[in-house]
């Protein structure tokens, strides 16, 4: 199972990249409703294969980290991916 974990986007700083817009949209979900976690924008490129949640300085990237880790634990418990919190 893939982790969740923090990227640099040269242009916009902190960036979480996923795999397809179900799951940008699962934790996009899960991070503003769980840990009350809002992003500058996002990224659905569907043509390019791109979905990222780009946050800048709209949130402590330590806040972020622990917000990651624990839904991280809760995935690699459940053995799935998508799982209500």
């Amino acid at each position: 199972m893939k982790e969740l974990r923090i990227s640099c986007d040269p242009d916009f700083g902190m960036c979480l990249e996923f795999f397809s817009w179900d799951h940008l949209d699962y934790i996009e979900d899960i991070l503003a409703e769980h840990f009350d976690i809002e992003y500058e924008f996002k990224i659905q490129d569907s043509e390019n294969s791109r979905y990222a949640l780009l946050f800048g300085n709209s949130v402590e990237e330590s806040i972020l980290e622990n917000a990651l880790l624990a839904i991280n634990r809760c995935h690699a418990y459940s053995r799935q991916l998508y799982v209500t919190m």
